[in-house]
């Protein structure tokens, strides 16, 4: 193109020099867009990147509240049970407990410790991810109710 340029100039009486300048101007300023727009993605890359990683760490850093329970029925304080399901493989527990007079279904995780005197309470950690809710409770044996795993079709 540059060639087919210079000589149009030159037939038209245009300074060779002049339209060669032009050229290698226009040639610079679109290296210098092409650093610019390159820039710009990389920066806005390494934005979201540490948007990423911040929404990780506040995700992971969020505080566990205790609780005292209260019982879902007689002297029953937690009732829990497997989910499952083939497909998509979604395997997790689900717990119920009785907090401020509501009840909490736990879909996550749930830690089972063993206590001989106290009030039962438990401990609890929600989750910005489905199925990740975690729970710690504290209670007597006979204050369990395990149910047989639940299936998930399709």
């Amino acid at each position: 193109m540059e060639k087919t340029y210079v000589k149009e100039c030159e037939e038209n009486g245009k300074n060779k020099e002049k339209v060669l300048r032009i050229i290698e101007t226009t040639e610079k300023v679109s290296r210098i867009v092409d650093i610019i727009v390159f820039s710009s993605l990389a920066l806005m890359l390494i934005g979201l990147v540490a948007l990423i990683i911040v929404y990780a760490m506040k995700w992971e850093n969020i505080p566990a509240v205790r609780y005292d329970m209260q019982p879902l029925q007689d002297d029953t304080y937690l009732i829990v049970y497997e989910v499952s399901s083939n497909v998509p493989a979604n395997n997790y527990t689900v717990g119920k407990v009785c907090i401020n007079n509501q009840v909490l279904t736990v879909k996550g995780s749930v830690n089972i410790t063993y206590i001989s005197k106290g009030t039962p309470y438990c401990e609890y950690k929600e989750s910005n991810c489905v199925n990740g809710d975690r729970i710690s409770v504290y209670l007597y044996p006979d204050n369990v109710l395990y149910q047989s795993g639940q299936s998930l079709g399709r």
